[in-house]
């Protein structure tokens, strides 16, 4: 939407113009050009405007950038629309992407399948599917599945049954809070459908009536993820195959809302060398190494016990040399702090091998699949020449990037190797998420499309 209007910015006249992304506003008095100007640090904060007869719109602004009229441009992270003064008991989000993973279609195929009870009014009334409490921002959540209520919008509906995520809390009116509860449905979606770009999510703020009947009480518009991107579905990633895991992605999300995601696809799972990049490739180490961190006693942990008691000695020697010089002062030091580490510390390639030792059972119906230019001398695991070769590919190919000397051409027998670091990175993500070897593998399956496990297990089996 474009507005524009009169406004008044820490007591100075202004003109304003509103668009998609940001709000630019002009002193009327050339004067005040500098002292507008004098704002520009400022951050996070909310700026209230009017529009359209009165109306009130108010942004929570980000950040402050120039503007070559001798205004000042406002990025709002999001705008309240048209806010009442009730308080927020309720939002409800809708889009395609929750059309597409909470499809209408394969839910009641799936109740349908297994002779439930479909004859709910749908026409006029919801139908709770699910339901999941979780604790977010220390603040109990209760979100709920929807399906119906086609006629919501009286002549206005557009006669389709729409899923709908209904989020409830206790009454508040801190819209910073909403739109991390939102937030945290954007990367529910992104971690379970293992892509970066999702598309805009519709944010409706409601009410609670004494009498107990809902209100709407305006709209949250997000100015970050706000593209209305249609994304065909390569597989089957659906809520009536991921049904028992959705309380712990949810749980998960709503404890790492912050969990970087760099590495994921923006649109579709990626196959081909054109597609990884050398910024990918080491966004996708940089995820790797951090999910061993956050399992250090499983992906980095060194029985150091054979080997402890000669560490020892040797550090005592080492102490006991004296120095003559600071440059032997220093080369003392260093010596020192090499001893300590060694033994200690796990270097790229035999992570990549720890981690794969540790996960074999979960990708082994995947492997063909992955590798299907190589020739593997088992199909369910990978012997220790391969796993060291495959690894030692890896850790030469991230220090090659670090240090910039890669020129970067891949082949395609060797994306493979890199796409197999990126599943066993995913891999880690989900049992750090809480699922079991098996569902892992069935998920992978779907995500990356290198087992079928969930379609012989799950879509097909009655």
């Amino acid at each position: 939407m474009k507005y524009f209007g009169f406004t008044t910015f820490r007591d100075i006249d202004c003109t304003f113009y509103v668009d998609d992304e940001s709000i630019e506003l002009l002193p009327l008095k050339v004067d005040n050009n500098k002292l507008i100007n004098k704002y520009f640090d400022e951050k996070d904060f909310y700026f209230e405007y009017n529009y359209w007869h009165n109306f009130i719109n108010i942004a929570y602004v980000e950040k402050i950038s120039h503007s070559m009229n001798g205004g000042i441009i406002l990025k709002p992270k999001f705008t309240i629309e048209n806010p009442h003064k009730e308080k927020i008991t309720n939002i409800i989000l809708s889009g395609l992407d929750i059309d597409y993973f909470f499809s209408p279609s394969s839910y009641f195929f799936y109740l349908k399948r297994n002779n439930t009870d479909i004859s709910k009014d749908i026409i006029y009334n919801d139908l709770i599917a699910d339901e999941w409490n979780i604790v977010f921002d220390d603040k109990a959540i209760k979100i709920e599945l929807l399906y119906g209520n086609i006629l919501n919008k009286g002549i206005a509906s557009d006669l389709k049954l729409h899923p709908k995520i209904k989020i409830s809390f206790s009454a508040i009116n801190d819209y910073l809070f909403i739109y991390r509860l939102k937030a945290m449905i954007v990367k529910f979606l992104q971690v379970v459908l293992y892509r970066k770009r999702i598309s805009s999510i519709n944010t409706e703020l409601w009410t609670t009536k004494e009498n107990g009947n809902p209100s709407y009480v305006g709209k949250l518009l997000d100015h970050i993820n706000k593209d209305n991107l249609d994304f065909k579905g390569y597989s089957e990633i659906k809520y009536v195959n991921y049904k028992e895991y959705i309380s712990l992605f949810l749980d998960f999300v709503a404890k790492n809302i912050d969990l970087n995601i760099e590495h994921f696809p923006n649109e579709s799972p990626r196959f081909t060398g054109y597609k990884y990049s050398q910024n990918l490739v080491v966004s996708i180490f940089s995820a790797f190494e951090f999910e061993c961190r956050k399992n250090v006693e499983l992906y980095e942990y060194i029985d150091d016990s054979q080997y402890k008691e000669i560490r020892k000695k040797t550090l005592n020697s080492i102490k006991e040399i004296n120095c003559s010089s600071p440059e032997e002062e220093q080369f003392k030091k260093n010596a020192y702090d090499r001893i300590v580490q060694l033994g200690t510390q796990f270097g790229q390639k035999a992570k990549i091998i720890n981690a794969y030792s540790k996960l074999s059972n979960v990708l082994a119906n995947s492997l063909n699949s992955i590798f299907f230019l190589h020739k593997l001398e088992n199909n369910n695991s990978l012997s220790y020449q391969e796993i060291e070769s495959f690894a030692k590919y890896l850790a030469d190919l991230r220090g090659k990037n670090a240090h910039g000397s890669s020129n970067f051409l891949i082949s395609e027998k060797n994306t493979q190797i890199i796409r197999f670091l990126e599943i066993i990175t995913y891999c880690q993500l989900l049992k750090r998420i809480g699922l079991n070897d098996k569902d892992v593998e069935m998920i992978i399956g779907e995500v990356f499309c290198c087992n079928n496990l969930m379609q012989s297990e799950k879509i097909f089996a009655k």
